[in-house]
């Protein structure tokens, strides 16, 4: 909480300080919500259900340093009140800063760092079989990334990064095959060439990840090499796909066994506006990484994300997604204590949102989430949500 609130003030003094030089490059928008939930803490037995009232401040923006570097800012804060839950008020928050400075003509730094505290993700529940510790319902990451920029040529850049992530959750077990801490490190580089015009390009990358739990849990290390096409067909329809081969070293824990995986790496995007008022967006992706869960150490994971926004009228919108996540853990992925053999993890997430607008500055809005579980690895469970608010927009 301590960090939360350090945070709140930093990210206040600099949008002061950016509103005192560029204040037209802000916006600050509230939504007051009123909703119910019917599972609160995705349990799969003994469901608690709750309504809720809930205020969710978001600003956002630029602050223009010099005409060679720039600051850009976004903070959502929400306040959260419960009225079943024992713990009635959550504070949850995600904070984003990105920091871009043209070293020179040719060259340019890129530094960003995402805090989060957040509620449980979407494969975590109260209950796990095998006597697995309960998942704590909040938690705090932190996503620090740098990378450098090199203009090699007109057609050819390259882009050297590396990034640090931190996870601590709430009342985390200590136990190596309970606990959910974990610190990872990466370092990627990357070669890109436009063929032509910027409408298309191809690249060469390589990424390194090295992902530690904390608690003598395990760790996760992989090498993944990938190459890409992306094309511009319009600047209605812009595809992306990168694919690669990934080669990992899952260590069960610091007392235990590891096992050599590999697995082939798949990214593809599109992007296409059907038309002025219809927006369509879609990927999909195959690869083996770390988890969050406390009995395996890795996934083979795939993800499959379509969403549609579209204007009913120029007042109304409408804004659904849909995402399928497909989770293999292989019994040599496992930490001590888990099951001995290998097991799968479906989840779907749906999200509708809309929107009308009242006049320039105000809001009414409506929408729901449902997340849908069906694991072999630990509780199934069913969790709605809906809400109605009003959202202020300056």
């Amino acid at each position: 909480m301590k960090k939360i609130i350090f945070i709140y003030v930093v990210a206040m003094l600099v949008v002061s300080h950016g509103h005192a030089s560029e204040s037209q490059n802000f916006t600050f928008s509230n939504y007051v919500r009123a909703g119910y939930d019917d599972n609160v803490y995705q349990s799969g037995n003994d469901e608690l259900q709750s309504g809720y009232i809930s205020d969710i401040l978001n600003l956002s923006g630029k602050i223009l340093f010099s005409n060679r570097s720039d600051l850009l800012l976004y903070w959502q804060p929400e306040v959260r009140y419960r009225f079943e839950t024992e713990d009635k008020k959550l504070i949850l928050q995600d904070f984003y800063a990105s920091y871009q400075n043209a070293l020179s003509q040719s060259t340019s730094l890129n530094i960003s760092d995402r805090f989060r505290y957040s509620e449980l993700d979407y494969n975590q529940t109260t209950e796990d079989r095998n006597n697995f510790s309960e998942a704590s319902t909040e938690y705090g990451e932190n996503n620090l990334q740098g990378a450098l920029i090199h203009q090699l040529s007109d057609r050819n850049n390259l882009n050297v990064g590396a990034s640090v992530v931190n996870r601590r959750n709430d009342n985390d077990s200590a136990n190596a095959n309970r606990t959910r801490d974990f610190d990872r490190y990466g370092f990627s580089g990357l070669f890109l060439r436009n063929l032509d015009q910027d409408k298309q390009s191809v690249s060469l990358g390589y990424q390194h990840s090295n992902h530690e739990v904390d608690n003598d849990g395990g760790s996760m290390q992989s090498d993944t090499l990938f190459i890409g096409y992306d094309r511009v067909f319009n600047p209605r329809f812009i595809s992306t796909m990168q694919l690669g081969y990934t080669d990992a070293e899952i260590e069960q824990s610091e007392s235990g066994g590891s096992s050599d995986s590999s697995n082939p790496f798949l990214e593809l995007g599109l992007n296409y506006d059907v038309s002025e008022r219809t927006r369509l967006n879609s990927s999909f992706s195959h690869s083996l990484r770390y988890t969050t869960q406390t009995a395996y150490n890795a996934e083979k994971r795939s993800d499959l994300l379509v969403s549609l926004t579209h204007d009913l009228t120029a007042k109304i919108n409408l804004a659904v997604s849909v995402s399928y996540i497909l989770s293999d853990f292989d019994v040599d992925f496992r930490r001590p204590g888990g099951d001995n053999n290998s097991v799968e993890d479906r989840s779907t997430i749906l999200n509708i949102r809309s929107e009308y607008r009242i006049n320039r500055n105000h809001f009414v809005e409506a929408g729901y989430q449902g997340r849908f579980r069906d694991a072999e690895i630990s509780a199934d469970y069913e969790r709605n949500r809906i809400y109605l608010g009003w959202k202020l927009q300056l």
